[in-house]
């Protein structure tokens, strides 16, 4: 694959923004209120890339991924994703926060439109230098300072300073991996806090053309992945398609993301699969 032309990048910040992204939710007008599961029904949230989504840039790097939205005929709306040696996002803000103890899975459709190419391939995605994914979805949790390094929570105090607010702490980040095994986790090489796991079967598996059916289990995930007990709730969650690491060019598009109880399962279209579904 032909490699991005964009400029040279700039020192990155934290894991594509990470950083950023947890300092942005406190800018953001509430979400919709998440009100308690009745019967442990699907909570739809406001699809991606509309209001009170908001777009998260950095000024580290010097070019942004595009973002579009379009329309599919049965009225669903999707936000497209184009990275050309560039990276950023969208994030919400959840208000209140979700209790994974009574919705405690994430469901979304995604779907690869352009691979990261050969080059980002050679370069190790568990590195700094290969940190770039077509499609990751983050979900985000309350900073805990009983947990935090000493120099987290000088931070972590500076920013409160700054923004007037508590930041959120911990990420799971789920990744639509190029070469790592599906159900791989591994810590980010930016950031302790932040845990990554392979929600997919790599990029090069099947062509990664189609629609798939993403159902991830976050109260186990952040359990097992960050050490977090169950009445820990999630407080945001974002989305990135991100080229900027390797300079190379990405594509991907996101829709229909709920919230769902621990006995749901969430509707597939035809030619969809199911992905990151527990037991």
């Amino acid at each position: 694959m032909t490699r991005g032309t964009g400029t040279p990048r700039a020192p990155r910040r934290l894991s594509s923004g990470i950083g950023g992204l947890l300092a942005a939710l406190l800018t953001l007008a509430g979400a919709p209120p998440t009100t308690p599961a009745e019967e442990h029904a699907p909570i739809p949230l406001p699809s991606p890339g509309t209001a009170p989504w908001k777009p998260l840039t950095f000024r580290s790097i010097p070019k942004a991924t595009v973002y579009t939205t379009r329309t599919e005929p049965d009225g669903r709306s999707v936000l497209v994703a184009d990275s050309d040696c560039g990276a950023s996002g969208f994030v919400l803000r959840l208000d209140p926060p979700v209790d994974l103890r009574e919705t405690p899975r994430l469901a979304w459709r995604w779907r690869i439109t352009r691979p990261l190419g050969d080059d980002a391939r050679a370069v190790d995605e568990r590195s700094r230098e290969g940190d770039d994914f077509a499609a990751r979805v983050y979900v985000l949790f309350p900073f805990d300072p009983e947990r935090a390094s000493l120099l987290d929570r000088l931070q972590r105090s500076l920013g409160e300073r700054w923004y007037g607010r508590d930041l959120p702490g911990t990420t799971l980040t789920y990744v639509w991996p190029r070469s790592v095994r599906r159900d791989s986790t591994w810590t980010s090489p930016f950031r302790d806090e932040v845990k990554l796991v392979a929600a997919e079967a790599p990029t090069g598996d099947d062509g990664a053309t189609g629609w798939r059916e993403a159902v991830v289990h976050v109260a186990r995930d952040a359990r097992l992945g960050l050490g977090l007990a169950p009445d820990v709730p999630a407080v945001g969650i974002g989305l990135m398609t991100d080229a900027d690491d390797t300079c190379d060019v990405a594509g991907a598009e996101y829709a229909d993301f709920r919230w769902l109880g621990p006995a749901e399962r969430a509707s597939l279209g035809r030619g969809d699969r199911r992905s990151g579904d527990p037991p």
